[in-house]
């Protein structure tokens, strides 16, 4: 997702290119390419994350499964 909102912001500046992840471990390179409906979808993303932002507290915290494993446990849990 991060590269497609870099090609997305790349767009914006009217700079058209496609995208490329390579996978070291599994040999492999995948080409992404920022179509309307990633596009639509990266518009909802950032108009919801604004909204988040503009809220005086943060949302409440869920707990889900992956969440012990997860790099950011500590911002959501640790108090």
């Amino acid at each position: 997702m991060v590269t497609l909102l870099l090609l997305f912001y790349l767009e914006q500046l009217g700079i058209k290119r496609k995208g490329l992840i390579n996978y070291p471990r599994q040999k492999r390179k995948e080409e992404i390419e920022l179509t309307e409906e990633v596009k639509e979808k990266l518009v909802e993303v950032l108009k919801d994350i604004k909204a988040i932002l503009s809220l005086p507290q943060p949302p409440s915290v869920e707990r889900k499964s992956y969440c012990k494993e997860c790099a950011y446990y500590y911002f959501c849990f640790v108090e």
